[in-house]
């Protein structure tokens, strides 16, 4: 599980851009093995592939 810190434009198909439905802040389940980990001033950050979101949780 992770917190969404940013979110790009979303993925170019048949010539048009599909916006990705998900906001900074939300939280979200991810597969296991996915995304990248980079590392930016010291801090750790994982880069997840939208077809990788497996959820977002909400609620309390």
């Amino acid at each position: 599980m992770g917190v969404v810190i940013e979110v790009g434009p979303g993925k170019v198909e048949d010539g048009k851009v599909v916006k990705i439905d998900l906001k900074k802040g939300e939280k979200v389940i991810y597969k296991k093995y996915s995304g990248t980990e980079i590392t930016i001033d010291k801090k750790e950050y994982l880069l997840i592939s939208a077809e990788d979101i497996l959820a977002v949780v909400t609620g309390k």
